[in-house]
């Protein structure tokens, strides 16, 4: 499926004229959110949250970039795009909280707050510390809107991409596949890397993509075109937020806000 839909959506990005009406810019001060876990006994210190730690070879786990099937492909600094009111939570948190990833057994005491009570320490393991980090851009940037959706309709491009696809492989892409099964699957994402491949490759002048989330189909992502050697100087980093998930209530239980 990689490559049908890699050489559609290269030749629709050439092509399509809904190109123009899908490019976005995001002002510089826009803020970006990114999750990060407790990695490698590191410190969780901006200089490694801004970094893509994988060269394109061992890239393969990425929604939205990484080597493809050619052996070919981009990648990118995945970053949350939502703006976060007061007392809302943090998209996607519960899809963050991944304790089940081997990490060294090691416990760290945190300050646990509680409602009309009085502050208490406790005890917990190091892997469930999570933090958000902030960071703003500090100039304008330029990327592709590959949304999902937009104005409520199904992204044209992304239409355009599936409709050259099917016609390459209809055996593939039968009646039981649709746009919205690709662009949300859990067990297959070729066909999100292939069009975000497509499209650092074709537009080599875009700074992101704009996507959906597939987790919660809902929040806005933003991928940073990067390599293991950007250094992504223009995130400033502008705070931290670091917490952890109660396993029984799942409450988000601020720690730390610097």
């Amino acid at each position: 499926m990689y490559m049908e839909v890699y050489n559609s959506a290269k030749e629709v990005f050439r092509t399509s004229a809904n190109i123009s009406e899908l490019k976005v810019e995001r002002k510089a001060g826009t803020p970006l959110y990114r999750y990060v876990g407790y990695r490698n006994a590191m410190p969780q210190e901006a200089v490694n949250v801004k970094k893509i730690w994988s060269n394109l070879d061992k890239d393969i786990d990425n929604r939205w970039t990484g080597r493809g099937a050619d052996g070919n492909g981009s990648q990118g600094l995945y970053m949350s795009g939502e703006f976060l009111e007061k007392n809302s939570p943090f998209p996607e948190l519960e899809y963050y909280q991944q304790k089940e990833l081997p990490v060294a057994a090691q416990k760290i005491v945190v300050a646990f707050y509680e409602k009309d009570k009085k502050e208490d320490y406790i005890e917990v393991d190091a892997k469930s510390l999570k933090s958000m980090f902030l960071f703003t851009q500090t100039k304008n940037l330029i990327g592709l809107n590959l949304s999902l959706k937009v104005d409520g309709e199904y992204n044209p491009l992304l239409v355009q991409i599936f409709s050259r696809a099917k016609a390459l492989n209809k055996d593939m892409f039968n009646d039981k596949i649709n746009l919205e099964k690709l662009y949300t699957s859990d067990a297959d994402a070729s066909f999100c890397r292939a069009v975000g491949n497509a499209a650092f490759e074709v537009f080599s002048s875009i700074d992101f993509i704009q996507v959906t989330s597939a987790r919660d189909n809902e929040s806005v992502n933003i991928i940073l075109r990067g390599n293991s050697s950007s250094d992504f100087d223009y995130l400033k980093a502008e705070g931290r937020t670091s917490f952890f998930v109660k396993e029984v209530f799942l409450e988000q239980v601020i720690l730390l806000m610097i």
